[in-house]
């Protein structure tokens, strides 16, 4: 899956994922099995989610004051 996470995640806690086409909650966060540059891999009571971070394209454009 790719989207962000609503950070920071907390065992104990549900975690908030925004995705291109929705955004939602996950049940509540058992364990982080893994943290990375490009993403995040941790498992809920229903679920393991291997959630890789969705990349912002970089700016082509300069905003002057």
């Amino acid at each position: 899956m790719t989207g962000t996470p609503s950070l920071p995640l907390r065992v104990g806690e549900n975690a908030w994922i925004r995705t291109r086409h929705q955004f939602f909650t996950t049940s509540m966060i058992l364990k982080i099995l893994e943290v990375a540059e490009d993403g995040i891999k941790f498992e809920t009571c229903n679920t393991i989610y291997n959630l890789r971070y969705e990349t912002v394209p970089a700016e082509s454009g300069v905003i002057c004051a």
